[in-house]
């Protein structure tokens, strides 16, 4: 059975930041309105999904990713339209030309935090890093292709900075994805010592630094681990599971050890 009591807590958060929103940025209210119906029915959505069919299914990361996407530009509403406007009055009399760089400023962080909801979601969770990143910066290329087109022809429209601010984000989000990345091999190299080891992430074991970032090596339905590292001692092998928060191996629970060795994959 779902249990839908978490949404009195989430529906009450975003009724107070959309009233916030109601005072600093009356004339986007529709907007926000629009993206506050629309992040609750894909939690809605989602939450089902995970209910019957589990967390690994790819419609539910994908729901959930977006619905985060729609919370993130339902909260920058508020930010960017009060805060910055504000602040711009000493500096900037006309109140159109705030609207328009503040306007500017919304869709450029919008863009830039976009990828970054990927990273903290990762609805790509158990693609192949090796296709999943290239593909990523191939996004990147293209979303800053398209805006020097649209900039060519003479298009003023705020939303289209949204594609600079993605081509931006996407190779952050990757350079600290593939930073963190690489502490997974050190750290089992430090465990394993001169001992014959693996990396199992899912059902796959993972040998390439593009599959041990935060954005492909996450524990989704197939394991309560992101990654376990198996050392092939004697006279059992040791299992030892990665965390994010530690950036560390650690053993594994009594009740979770499986004896099980690398060659048996």
């Amino acid at each position: 059975m779902v249990n839908y009591s978490w949404l009195i807590y989430f529906v009450a958060t975003l009724a107070i930041v959309y009233f916030i929103v109601l005072l600093s940025a009356p004339m986007k209210w529709l907007f926000s309105l629009a993206v506050l119906i629309y992040a609750v029915a894909m939690l809605l959505i989602a939450d089902g999904i995970r209910a019957q069919y589990g967390s690994g299914n790819i419609a539910y990361a994908i729901l959930l990713t977006s619905a985060a996407l729609a919370a993130l530009l339902f909260i920058l509403i508020p930010l960017i339209h009060g805060i910055f406007r504000l602040c711009l009055i000493p500096f900037v009399a006309n109140d159109d030309k705030r609207k328009r760089l503040s306007d500017a400023l919304y869709w450029f962080l919008a863009g830039l935090s976009a990828p970054f909801l990927l990273l903290m979601e990762h609805p790509f969770a158990r693609y192949p890093g090796t296709i999943l990143i290239p593909v990523l910066l191939g996004t990147s290329i293209l979303a800053l292709v398209a805006f020097l087109h649209l900039r060519r022809r003479g298009s003023t429209r705020a939303f289209g900075n949204y594609l600079p601010g993605y081509a931006l984000g996407v190779p952050i989000m990757l350079g600290v994805s593939l930073y963190y990345g690489a502490k997974v091999l050190p750290a089992a190299e430090v465990l394993a010592k001169d001992t014959h080891f693996c990396i199992e992430s899912g059902q796959s074991q993972i040998t390439s630094l593009f599959d041990m970032t935060p954005l492909t090596m996450v524990s989704r339905e197939y394991s309560e681990y992101h990654a376990e590292l198996i050392v092939e001692t004697t006279p059992k092998p040791g299992i030892y599971n990665w965390s994010w928060w530690t950036l560390s191996f650690s053993p594994v629970k009594p009740s979770m050890y499986t004896d099980r060795k690398c060659s048996n994959q």
